[in-house]
């Protein structure tokens, strides 16, 4: 396995692959505040152009695939905004093209809270250390598709002043992430109990398996 740096729309984007499948995304995103609708009159007629309006906030999104995950259609998605969700995607698939449709499943078992805990204690400390080697060095992870496109970013790598400050802030993020919604999940856009309570040895159970993340 290896982490890996890339842009996509100028989102700034770490991928831990492994056999040429992706086990973790994490993206760096603004929020957005504020969306409107602008029409712009054109010799076509009106047309409306969407404007998406941010602030300055970072914040870590986390996409994973846990395990071997034959089925590459289940994802978790995990962010301190919409807490731990648990992702199916319907492949519906046409004569020209396949459209993956994503359906909430749910907001994860106690279980699932553990495994993406062990998944983050054993690979993020690895990132500042491996998200600075070259891909050809990981040409059984990396797919080769990929690896232009991440060598186009590699001399944005030395921009960064710290890679191990990085990896210490999104591990601190992860464990405040899982935490915080080991204990509430959000309904009607407000934070609530989880109404899939675990028991507080399990809540303490989670503190402790994700404590070490904040010193990594």
């Amino acid at each position: 396995m290896v982490w890996r740096y890339t842009e996509y729309s100028k989102c700034q984007q770490l991928t831990d692959w492994k056999d040429y499948k992706f086990k973790c995304e994490i993206i760096l995103d603004s929020d957005v505040v504020d969306l409107r609708t602008k029409f712009i009159r054109t010799s076509s007629g009106v047309l409306g152009n969407l404007e998406i309006k941010t602030n300055d906030k970072l914040r870590p999104r986390f996409y994973m695939r846990i395990g071997e995950n034959k089925s590459l259609i289940f994802n978790y998605e995990l962010d301190i905004l919409n807490g731990l969700k648990r992702i199916l995607y319907k492949i519906e698939n046409s004569e020209e093209y396949s459209i993956l449709t994503p359906r909430f499943i749910d907001n994860g078992e106690f279980e699932d809270f553990v495994e993406i805990g062990k998944y983050a204690i054993e690979r993020f400390p690895k990132i500042s250390e491996e998200i600075v080697q070259s891909p050809k060095l990981f040409e059984s992870d990396v797919p080769e598709d990929e690896v232009e496109l991440v060598e186009k970013y590699f001399d944005e790598l030395e921009k960064f002043p710290s890679w191990d400050l990085i990896q210490r802030s999104l591990s601190k993020e992860f464990s405040d992430i899982i935490k915080l919604y080991s204990q509430f999940e959000f309904y009607q856009k407000k934070l609530i109990s989880r109404k899939n309570l675990f028991t507080q040895e399990q809540i303490q159970e989670l503190s402790n398996l994700v404590e070490p993340l904040k010193y990594k």
